[in-house]
C-alpha cells in the first residue's frame, strides 16, 4: 500500500457512515463500467447496506460459521444419499 492510499484509508475511516457510504458508490461507479466487467447491482448494493443495518440494530440474528456450516453439510450429506439411491 502506498504512503497516499494509506492517509486516504485513514482519514476515510474518520468519516462518518453516510459520508464513508456515498464514498464507496462514488468509487464503486468509478470503477463499474462496461468495459471493466463489472456490473452496476445499486438494487442489490441497497439490499446489503440495508441487511447490515437490521443487523447492527438487532432486528436480524445471524448465525454463526459453525451453524451454516453445519447446515451445509447436512444439506450434501442429504443430496448425496438421494443422488445414491
Amino acid at each position: 500500500m502506498t504512503a497516499q492510499l494509506a492517509e486516504i484509508e485513514s482519514r476515510a475511516m474518520e468519516l462518518s457512515l453516510d459520508d464513508r457510504l456515498s464514498l464507496v458508490t462514488l468509487l464503486w461507479d468509478s470503477i463499474a463500467h462496461k468495459e471493466s466487467g463489472l456490473s452496476q447491482d445499486r438494487e442489490g448494493f441497497a439490499e446489503a447496506l440495508c441487511r447490515d443495518r437490521e443487523f447492527d440494530d438487532g432486528i436480524e440474528v445471524g448465525c454463526s460459521h459453525e451453524e451454516v456450516m453445519s447446515e451445509v453439510r447436512q444439506v450434501i450429506n442429504e443430496t448425496r444419499l438421494s443422488q445414491s439411491r
